[in-house]
């Protein structure tokens, strides 16, 4: 009942809505079927992982924890039902599985935080159709557009604004990251961490304690208002803030 729950929040409430008046073609939204390929790959990963690294001795603790921690991690939930020090006992594969699943998050326009899967998938489009444009002849026509609730044409403008929130957001990942590894953490401990900061969603293998360093605490409460307001907001902003102190 739970995953119901968190899958119905990571959706988005425009898809909500279009599944309540029983609108045709959904599966053909580039935003649903994105969701469905990173949930299914990082699930892959993270069982893979768990089933290398032996940390559960059957398949069904294995399957159900495996399933129930990605499915929190990947719609930015937070919940868990295991330990913080059994969860960072996965480590490898799954520890990888686990933070890609937080970095992507879910849907436009949800409960989730997370780069999102609607820039996920237009950037994904719109590498592949440079490539194209790339690798075949310069008069063979290149489709652009892609299906979200109807046709539309993906501009070089939504490309690039798309690209570049989504290298913002990665930024942001290794900001955390790397102020962690200078106080000492692991790699991986820091980059999980980082990303569950900054894409709000909570689950912790241990470095976040009422004890941890008060730069790092900084770190992260700025990691958690821009990742969850969002850069072009906040950087409207300080403009406006900046504005007013100026006097204009």
């Amino acid at each position: 009942v739970v995953a119901v729950v968190m899958l119905a929040g990571a959706l988005s409430f425009g898809l909500h809505h279009a599944i309540w008046q029983r609108r045709a073609g959904l599966l053909k939204n580039i935003e649903v079927r994105t969701f469905a390929m990173t949930v299914s790959v990082t699930l892959i990963v993270t069982l893979a992982g768990l089933a290398v690294a032996g940390v559960y001795s059957g398949t069904s603790p294995l399957l159900r924890r495996g399933f129930f921690q990605l499915l929190s991690a990947h719609t930015g939930t937070g919940f868990a039902t295991v330990s913080t020090s059994e969860l960072a006992r996965w480590s490898g594969l799954a520890f990888a599985g686990m933070t890609v699943a937080m970095a992507l998050g879910g849907m436009s326009s949800s409960t989730a935080g997370g780069v999102k899967a609607l820039r996920i998938g237009l950037t994904v489009k719109s590498v592949v159709m440079t490539v194209r444009e790339a690798l075949t002849p310069s008069r063979t026509v290149i489709s652009r557009t892609y299906f979200q609730y109807g046709r539309h044409r993906l501009e070089p403008e939504l490309a690039g604004s798309v690209m570049a929130v989504s290298l913002l957001y990665v930024a942001l990942y290794l900001l955390g990251a790397a102020v962690g590894l200078a106080y000492g953490y692991g790699l991986a401990e820091s980059l999980f961490e980082s990303v569950s900061a900054a894409a709000a969603v909570g689950l912790s293998v241990g470095v976040v304690s009422p004890d941890m360093p008060v730069v790092l605490q900084i770190i992260m409460v700025m990691q958690m208002w821009f990742g969850r307001l969002e850069f072009i907001a906040v950087c409207a902003l300080l403009g406006f803030g900046l504005s007013v102190v100026r006097g204009r």
